[in-house]
């Protein structure tokens, strides 16, 4: 909260979505803001984490899945997703070769089961910046919109109908 009240200060034209759900237009906007990857820690390849950590984890987990399903069934509005990360296993394999997690991939274990059991229309991250592109997952389009002034992403809904462009 302090993070997110700092960065708005002074800014009218922004809303904060994280856990919330925000209807806007024809849509129901839900948020997950804080995750910079897999949020179990056994799928961070890196190190190893005492017991107490791994327990903790899987308790946030549960609890902010929780959480998400309360939002997600309180939307009344075809959904989109506004997630940090991409779900787990869709545009998020680290292609760096020069990075101790080559090859894993690393995004959001939480986002990947929201859209794997409410198939919002559309999931939009972008914390994994080398995967930009779309995929789908079940019935979701998911988006990595990427970073940076040579990738832009313009998105179209009619009828619940995606048209999506990458702009370089």
């Amino acid at each position: 909260d302090f993070w997110n009240k700092y960065i708005m200060k002074g800014h009218k034209n922004i809303i904060d979505i994280h856990k919330k759900i925000i209807d806007i237009g024809e849509f129901a906007f839900i948020g997950y803001g804080i995750c910079n990857g897999p949020e179990l820690l056994r799928y961070r390849h890196y190190g190893r984490f005492p017991k107490k950590k791994h327990e903790k984890s899987q308790k946030a987990l549960k609890k902010l899945l929780a959480e998400y399903n309360t939002l997600f069934k309180k939307a009344k509005k075809p959904v989109i997703f506004i997630s940090h990360n991409v779900p787990y296993k869709i545009l998020d394999l680290i292609k760096d070769k020069k990075s101790v997690m080559h090859g894993y991939h690393y995004g959001s274990l939480l986002a990947r089961r929201m859209v794997m059991k409410h198939k919002p229309l559309l999931c939009i991250g972008g914390h994994m910046h080398e995967n930009y592109g779309k995929k789908v997952l079940g019935k979701t389009t998911v988006i990595n919109s990427g970073f940076g002034a040579d990738v832009n992403t313009l998105v179209e809904i009619k009828n619940n109908k995606l048209r999506i462009r990458f702009i370089k």
